[in-house]
């Protein structure tokens, strides 16, 4: 399966949408400088994404397709050790704002 990230800016922002990964080292070389990043959390190691975060400066993480028992509680405290406030878990009609 092929499996495609995006970038897409304007003006002064830039978003980094990812569908599937094999690996977090996949988004790595992309993630530098974006504020924000779309991730489809299913088949990575989330435990190593607040630090890819971190390092690259995004600041806000809104995670997609994970697992039925995922436990948002628990990625989301992972994230807010390293300094992330804002991580977001997809549903239908959320709205982010800035």
């Amino acid at each position: 399966m092929q499996c495609l990230s995006f970038v897409i800016e304007a003006g002064s922002r830039k978003i980094v949408y990812s569908g599937d990964l094999s690996s977090l080292d996949d988004i790595i070389p992309i993630l530098t400088g974006a504020d924000s990043l779309v991730i489809d959390g299913m088949h990575i190691d989330l435990s190593r994404l607040p630090e890819a975060v971190i390092e690259a400066g995004v600041r806000k993480v809104l995670l997609t397709h994970v697992a039925g028992d995922f436990d948002f509680d628990k990625v989301r405290s992972l994230f807010q050790k390293q300094g992330v406030e804002d991580v977001y878990l997809a549903s239908e009609g959320l709205e982010i704002a800035g």
